[in-house]
């Protein structure tokens, strides 16, 4: 997938986690569906977890978010499949916690206090 050039943030303040079920829809047709629907080229978040664990990066985690998203220049947002944190599968409870480590090396000044679901 390439990724579209967005304008980088200028601070990094937080890291925000999002739950949605896609009942099955792919990425690539969530993607779709938000062209046909919002006419955007992307999804809003830097990376959406799918149910089998795959981390699929959407934005580069230097770049601000989508501007539907709140406070959209000042954090990196995630989307997991799923209804909420206790309804992930453990293959997304451990991608998500390996992209939040990478987070964390890349912003070590983000608290988990900063973490926000």
């Amino acid at each position: 997938m390439m990724l579209l050039k967005f304008r980088d943030r200028e601070d990094t303040e937080f890291v925000r986690v999002y739950w949605q079920d896609l009942n099955g829809q792919s990425v690539p047709g969530l993607l779709k569906e938000i062209r046909r629907t919002k006419g955007d080229f992307t999804a809003p978040y830097h990376m959406i977890i799918t149910k089998d664990g795959t981390i699929h990066t959407i934005r580069n985690i230097e770049a601000v978010a989508g501007y539907e998203l709140a406070d959209s220049e000042y954090g990196v947002h995630i989307l997991v499949d799923s209804t909420s944190n206790d309804a992930m599968t453990r293959v997304q409870k451990l991608a998500l916690d390996d992209a939040l480590k990478n987070i964390k090396t890349k912003y070590p000044n983000i608290s988990e206090e900063d973490y926000y679901e």
